[in-house]
């Protein structure tokens, strides 16, 4: 499955599950390394960068991926993660999720945040430390 056929796979599960879909398709001009989707369904917004089985991922991209995972929910999303994204997409808070725990193990590793602490491979500064307990606030919606 290519990257573009993943998209398509991952736009018609955000659509039967409510979420709104957004993906930059000109993105020259955009930050390098911007995930390719974000995707808002209250109370949560996900952001993912998606891969082929083999794509590997950019300085730039990991450095995304990591500070957007201190702040809430990052994924890199390839064609053998389906039942994640279907199962990540279909609950309605992020600590719903039980395998979320081994998949973010394998992101550090990916990743290279080992410890859920690391300097930013960009920009050389600290990157601030990560729990892996930690989940957004709830929203009710009052």
């Amino acid at each position: 499955m290519t990257e573009a056929e993943l998209q398509e796979t991952v736009r018609d599960i955000a659509k039967r599950t409510g979420w709104l879909y957004y993906h930059t398709y000109r993105s020259k001009r955009s930050p390098a390394g911007f995930p390719d989707l974000v995707l808002v369904r209250p109370p949560r917004v996900v952001f993912a960068e998606l891969k082929s089985d083999t794509g590997k991922l950019t300085r730039e991209q990991r450095t995304w991926i990591a500070k957007l995972l201190s702040c809430g929910e990052a994924y890199v999303w390839r064609p053998n993660d389906l039942d994640l994204i279907a199962e990540v997409l279909s609950t309605r808070y992020r600590d719903e999720r039980p395998v979320i725990e081994t998949y973010l193990a394998d992101l550090y590793d990916e990743i290279g945040y080992i410890g859920f602490s690391e300097r930013d491979p960009v920009r050389g500064e600290d990157i601030a430390p990560l729990s892996s307990t930690y989940a957004p606030p709830r929203f009710d919606g009052r």
